[in-house]
């Protein structure tokens, strides 16, 4: 899936920080879309950057990013959380 951010508009560069650690820790986040929907629970398997259009700083303006989610198995958590506890 690839998409487009401007830091300097919403979020700052955190977001790309933020999905980074959700893709190296394996956490399970809810995939939403715009109005609303949610398409359950994904995990972050990869994620990759082009940064363009830098302020004199260094900054970019611009940053195109692709990642590769994988569906997280919610059932499989359920039987794990049952055996443990059993």
């Amino acid at each position: 899936m690839g998409r487009v951010i401007c830091p300097h508009d919403k979020g700052g560069l955190n977001q790309m920080s933020l999905m980074r650690a959700h893709a190296a820790l394996g956490i399970p986040l809810f995939l939403t879309d715009g109005p609303g929907r949610v398409w359950g629970q994904w995990v972050i398997k990869q994620v990759e950057e082009t940064s363009t259009l830098f302020e004199a700083d260094g900054t970019p303006r611009r940053v195109e990013f692709r990642i590769v989610l994988v569906r997280f198995d919610e059932r499989l958590l359920s039987r794990l959380w049952r055996a443990v506890t059993a």
